[in-house]
């Protein structure tokens, strides 16, 4: 024993050379001698259950050893498992109050108290959102079949003003959805996905009735004379010249009291020309978006070539210039 006491004295700050020598340590019998009632006894403990001891002993620090890293382990992993579980919660809780908010936003329903819904409330929500959707559908089936016919009486009117759709794509418009002087907060019409097409085709119409109206406002929509008389419309006609069939590209207006030539639209003075056997004097102002207008066999001119003009300015006298039978004002 003492000799076992001074291997565990020597190695006790080396912990492996410490079990080593236990583990390997040579055990020989030895009593243990004590007295008792004045009697003298002793207890014998051989070299094996000295070594079974001793490595039982060794085992079951290593055991515990064992357990406590296992456990401590253990514990670091659960808790951060558990931090995860926590941060995965917060993001599903939080997507789960985006989708509410989303759903109640798209059938108009107002959340008074927490996005905690019940079932029922939730398939209510749903319902009210199949409701407004199938109106919204309905609305756009509507207008867009009300857009389809409007935009064949603008192409109408404009075929009837001479202009074919080849020609008044030609103004110089712009897309309509891109000009200046827009804006503002809006609601966008949203569908599902199989209606896409549906609304395409509805933001084509659209698109296509600006464009048809911007180019109808773009063309004169009152005449250059007041109270004149037309005494020879656009078209074919028997020249009162010549006597041959021409095409007579303009109106002529024949003044009854206002003898002067107003300008029909703003724009600017392009030029001012003379033609003896053609219009005569006649004066040519360009307007927006590429469209022009001319005033022929003026008497007199009352603009100079760049001038910029209101609709309603006067451009000049009405006369007789040029190849004409009379006072009149071709436009």
């Amino acid at each position: 024993m003492i000799t076992l006491a001074s291997t565990i004295k020597q190695n006790i700050r080396s912990p492996i050379r410490l079990i080593k020598g236990i583990w390997n340590f040579n055990y020989t019998e030895f009593r243990l001698i004590f007295e008792q009632s004045d009697e003298m006894h002793y207890i014998q403990i051989g070299s094996k259950i000295q070594n079974t001891l001793a490595k039982s002993f060794i085992l079951s620090i290593f055991l515990v050893i064992t357990l406590i890293a296992v456990f401590s382990i253990y514990t670091i992993t659960s808790v951060i498992r558990y931090n995860a579980l926590e941060s995965r919660t917060a993001q599903l809780e939080k997507k789960r109050i985006q989708v509410v908010q989303a759903l109640a936003e798209l059938s108009q329903t107002n959340l008074h108290s927490s996005p905690n819904l019940s079932q029922d409330k939730l398939l209510e929500m749903v319902e009210n959102f199949k409701v407004r959707e199938k109106n919204t559908k309905l609305l756009v089936q509507y207008a867009s079949a009300e857009l389809e016919r409007s935009n064949k009486i603008l192409r109408y009117a404009l075929n009837e003003a001479g202009l074919s759709r080849k020609e008044y794509d030609k103004l110089g418009i712009q897309n309509p959805l891109n000009r200046r002087g827009q804006g503002g907060p809006s609601n966008e019409i949203q569908m599902s996905t199989a209606d896409n097409d549906a609304l395409a085709q509805y933001q084509g119409k659209m698109t296509e009735h600006e464009h048809l109206k911007i180019a109808i406002n773009s063309l004169p929509s009152k005449a250059p004379v007041n109270q004149a008389l037309i005494t020879s419309k656009f078209g074919p006609r028997i020249h009162p010249v010549t006597g041959k069939l021409t095409i007579h590209e303009g109106i002529d207006y024949s003044p009854s009291f206002d003898q002067n030539a107003k300008a029909v639209l703003p724009g600017v003075v392009e030029s001012i020309t003379y033609d003896p056997k053609g219009y005569g004097e006649m004066v040519l102002i360009d307007h927006l978006n590429g469209v022009k207008t001319l005033y022929g066999h003026l008497g007199s001119v009352s603009v100079r070539q760049g001038q910029r003009l209101n609709s309603g300015d006067i451009v000049g006298k009405i006369g007789n210039t040029g190849l004409s039978t009379g006072k009149h004002l071709h436009f």
